[in-house]
């Protein structure tokens, strides 16, 4: 028996990297059987145990428990007899993407397409979820000033976020992200046409990982990775580059928000109002703080957007999604017992 890595997945055929080379490997038959239902039972990244057929096949046999786990929930948008549109948001409907990682590599353009704080702080609260280190890495900063930028910059330092700022047109910050990543496995992951493939292409010095160029439709990228994709750095450094996310979704609670965003809750307690939504209400502290610059505006939108109404919405869309699971299960262990009679 050899042990592996996965680093490539396609439909039922995984690419496994041992110590005696790759080998495109199968399931055996019985461990397929017991997971046929899971979807998500192979990933990139996964430890494995393969028998080798030949110089490039194999067949694996047994999967090693996961220290880590980066996926994204799915979401359905279902019509209701009460409300128009609801959203079945159900916990357990999980996209895996990647398993086993160190870090996330979260990369946004600054320009082309631009990035949006609301999706660094969605990006930032899944990931405190998942107990996975951020990195933030503003792309493309060849393409504007610094000074465009530099209050967001700032805001995610203050949060104690590790950011970086990179050019694969220029090669700035390459050499300091390679630190970043070295003796570690990192998954980078952002939206389509942010760059991550040209970066990728950077850190190794050649093409490794295919590009494209930005739709200018809405001005949004185009999908050109299409599977996580496992590359080997250096000797201990790996890469996962993945699919651009166009949308995902996350479980939503209020203590998760609040922390991600310490500096105005703190800042809320000088409100007059404790229910204070910090819109219209008078004597708002976080108003007066962001008149006087102490929060930046992208930082205060995305608070007020990630505890508006939609929240309330969601927590609401999950209890159904939690009730219609338990009323299922009733039903089935009554036909269970029934069946007995």
């Amino acid at each position: 028996m050899l042990e592996g890595i996965i680093i490539n997945s396609q439909k039922n055929k995984f690419r496994v990297k041992t110590s005696k080379g790759i080998f495109l490997c199968d399931v055996k038959g019985n461990l397929y059987e017991e997971n046929r239902n899971n979807k998500n039972f192979l990933i990139t990244g996964d430890y494995v145990q393969i028998e080798n057929l030949d110089e490039s096949h194999g067949m694996i046999y047994t999967v090693k428990p996961r220290v880590s786990e980066f996926f994204r929930y799915e979401n359905k948008t279902l019509k209701s007899e009460v409300h128009k549109k609801e959203f079945d948001f159900d916990p357990e409907k999980r996209q895996m993407i990647a398993s086993n990682i160190d870090q996330a590599i979260i990369v946004f353009s600054v320009k082309n397409p631009r990035y949006k704080t609301i999706l660094i702080d969605r990006y930032m609260i899944l990931l405190k979820q998942q107990n996975i280190k951020p990195i933030i890495c503003f792309n493309k900063i060849d393409l504007c000033d610094y000074e465009e930028i530099r209050l967001d910059v700032e805001n995610y330092q203050q949060k104690g976020i590790k950011t970086i700022l990179t050019s694969s047109f220029t090669n700035k910050g390459i050499d300091e992200l390679k630190e970043f990543l070295k003796g570690k496995l990192s998954v980078f992951s952002g939206s389509s046409g942010v760059g991550k493939s040209s970066l990728i292409n950077s850190l190794f010095g050649n093409v490794v990982a295919k590009t494209s160029e930005v739709s200018s439709f809405l001005d949004k990228g185009k999908h050109t990775t299409t599977t996580s994709n496992i590359y080997d750095l250096d000797f201990e450094s790996m890469v996962i580059d993945t699919p651009g996310m166009k949308g995902f979704d996350f479980y939503k609670n209020e203590k998760d928000i609040d922390e991600s965003f310490s500096d105005i809750v703190i800042i809320s307690k000088e409100c007059r109002f404790n229910n204070c939504q910090h819109k219209n209400e008078p004597d708002c502290a976080v108003k007066v703080a962001l008149e006087n610059g102490e929060i930046s505006k992208n930082n205060y939108n995305s608070y007020i957007k990630l505890k508006s109404k939609g929240f309330e919405e969601r927590k609401k869309a999950v209890m159904i999604a939690q009730l219609r699971k338990e009323s299922l299960k009733k039903k089935e262990k009554k036909k269970d017992d029934l069946s007995y009679l």
